[in-house]
């Protein structure tokens, strides 16, 4: 069936930009949503040989390479989660504490691929990352305003529904902002439905280059995650504990951090 689609789109370009880059539900496979990992995701990377002839750090490092200049085809729903990942990083480094709720939660997330608080402020994040010659219309924008707005409910930011009422009554300020994220453009109805409803909105933003290595430390021990690891958008990241990011497997070694093992409960660590 998924060859049969991609044939359509072949032939059809236009059938892409009628429905969008939006993932069925269906297809939605959330990460880090379980324990159940029984090997090591690095020999995803590497032929059997050459996993077990380099060093753990060699061959941390080389998976890590080869996912981050990968030509394997990545789903829609994968490219996605990488910018939610670039996008969450940026606020993270503004003192944004960050919640990846759409790469743990899949199709439940209703639209929130990302969920920013920094003391009173909150961040209902949607990032799209999608061609730079498609366009954003209204109905997204639509989405992200009802989904942050349900959000706000749900924190108890206005007493109940009847406050939403189209006409008469008086509505509180949610305290939410709904923020939109696109690589691609905005068309300007959207722009100008986004201006009437206080979404925030900034198009044509890519991912740049940044550190993927995830050093935390859990119970007094000090571990990295790979992108592709099991807990990594479950794991925060606090710099006021001596947590950070890097850019190399070595790196994360040499700071005193050893990688997650999760994967491999009954065997040592390699």
């Amino acid at each position: 069936m998924r060859y049969r689609v991609e044939y359509y789109e072949h032939l059809f370009p236009w059938l892409v930009d009628y429905v969008g880059d939006d993932v069925p539900d269906f297809a939605v496979e959330a990460t880090g949503s379980g324990d159940d990992a029984s090997d090591d995701p690095v020999k995803s990377w590497l032929p059997l040989g050459e996993y077990e002839r380099l060093s753990t750090v060699e061959r941390n490092q080389m998976a890590l390479d080869r996912w981050r200049t990968s030509r394997r085809r990545k789903s829609n729903w994968e490219v996605g989660r990488d910018y939610e990942r670039f996008i969450g990083y940026t606020y993270e480094t503004l003192g944004y504490d960050v919640a990846f709720t759409g790469a743990l939660e899949g199709f439940e997330d209703m639209g929130r691929d990302l969920i920013a608080r920094r003391g009173s402020e909150l961040r209902v994040i949607q990032c799209k990352y999608w061609r730079q010659e498609k366009t954003i219309h209204e109905k997204h924008v639509f989405q992200l305003f009802g989904s942050a707005l349900e959000y706000a409910f749900r924190l108890g930011a206005f007493d109940n529904l009847k406050q939403l009422a189209l006409f008469g009554g008086e509505i509180k300020t949610t305290g939410a902002t709904a923020v939109l994220y696109t690589s691609a453009k905005i068309s300007n109805v959207a722009k100008e439905a986004a201006k009437k409803l206080n979404v925030e909105f900034h198009e044509g933003v890519g991912i740049s280059d940044y550190p993927l290595v995830k050093c935390n430390i859990r119970g007094g021990e000090k571990i990295y995650h790979l992108p592709f690891d099991q807990q990594y958008d479950r794991t925060k990241i606090m710099p006021d504990r001596g947590e950070r990011y890097v850019y190399t497997v070595a790196e994360a070694e040499q700071a005193g951090f050893r990688r997650a093992w999760k994967w491999r409960p009954h065997q040592s660590a390699g």
